[in-house]
């Protein structure tokens, strides 16, 4: 796993939000925490962005598509209410800057993971390896634990600035499904499996080509993560849009829609034979009113993005692979 990149622009800077108590929301509600006792989740201030910006598909070109189109149209088939704003939640002491869904934080290369780890969560994870610390990831939820806010991660990878692609070549086709790019430098990233790519706020970039990886995710207390160097005035987020985008993808991944191949390394898929709270922490259920919400909104505009472009959704069930199926197709027509 390596260092990555996003950009975009209607997420407000961290910088820009002045830490201070704040009263308990009345949106706050009780949840089951994955030890078994009672967490609150934060009010979640959440609100889709009115651009979007998809990926560079193969063949047709990009399409821009707006939220305010989606909700309006009579054929759609998904509900796109949006969960109101709500004051964000008071930060622990410890806390210097504002975690919350869409940030891109880092993980200290120093941190200790597995039973040497001084964060509880990463001792209960036995898929979180050494490969984890010293990269970002993107915080896709937060919640909160005991008094103590919790922050859930996607490991960002850059592949020593090289295409997934050629990463995995050809042959191995499903495992680009588990990798998101995020736009460089304002380009969308060209996939040959048609995944969208994510925007950053404010115009902002990572300084490499960088994808989020749907698998290998894990909760962590929030304190131990820092803002990068690069990051260290605010925190680089993910356009709102984009996050629902993000959260739809994982949604996709973790519910089977999209296939996991196999592999020899371990992820929060596999089996731990149903004990808890471990398995709550592998197979998160995106019940939350707020993921409800961020799932179908990125559905909407996957399934617009792919109408504009001409392009269809992979899921690496098909027994072919996006270029073979690609001649297939172009050979059905002639």
């Amino acid at each position: 796993m390596s260092h990555m990149n996003y950009q975009g622009n209607s997420r407000p800077r961290a910088n820009r939000w002045v830490p201070r108590p704040y009263d308990r929301n009345r949106d706050w509600r009780q949840y089951d925490a994955p030890s078994g006792r009672n967490y609150e989740r934060r009010s979640d201030s959440y609100r889709p962005s009115s651009r979007y910006q998809p990926s560079r598909s193969a063949s047709p070109p990009d399409s821009n598509v707006g939220t305010k189109t989606l909700e309006s149209r009579r054929d759609s088939r998904i509900d796109l209410q949006q969960p109101s704003w709500g004051a964000p939640a008071a930060l622990p002491a410890s806390q210097p800057h504002q975690v919350v869904p869409g940030i891109i934080m880092f993980v200290p290369n120093d941190l200790k993971v597995k039973d040497a780890s001084p964060s509880r969560l990463l001792r209960q994870q036995p898929w979180v390896n050494d490969r984890a610390t010293g990269h970002p990831v993107a915080v896709w939820d937060t919640y909160e634990h005991g008094g103590e806010l919790i922050a859930r991660c996607l490991p960002l990878t850059s592949f020593t600035e090289t295409r997934v692609e050629d990463k995995y070549v050809s042959r191995a086709w499903k495992h680009w499904l588990e990798y998101v790019p995020i736009k460089h430098q304002g380009v969308a990233v060209a996939s040959d499996a048609n995944m969208p790519s994510l925007a950053l706020a404010d115009g902002e970039s990572m300084s490499k080509l960088t994808y989020v990886h749907l698998d290998h995710f894990f909760d962590i207390e929030a304190r131990f993560l820092d803002l990068s160097s690069r990051n260290a005035r605010y925190g680089m987020h993910l356009e709102d849009a984009a996050l629902s985008v993000l959260v739809f993808k994982f949604h996709q991944f973790i519910s089977g829609e999209i296939k996991r191949p196999s592999a020899k390394v371990v992820s929060p898929l596999d089996s731990y034979d149903d004990k808890a709270p471990v398995e709550e922490l592998a197979r998160p259920k995106l019940n939350h009113p707020a993921e409800q919400a961020r799932v179908n909104v990125g559905r909407e505009l996957e399934a617009a993005r792919h109408r504009a472009a001409g392009t269809r959704e992979w899921t690496g069930k098909e027994p072919l692979g996006p270029h073979q199926q690609a001649q297939q197709d172009l050979r059905a027509r002639m």
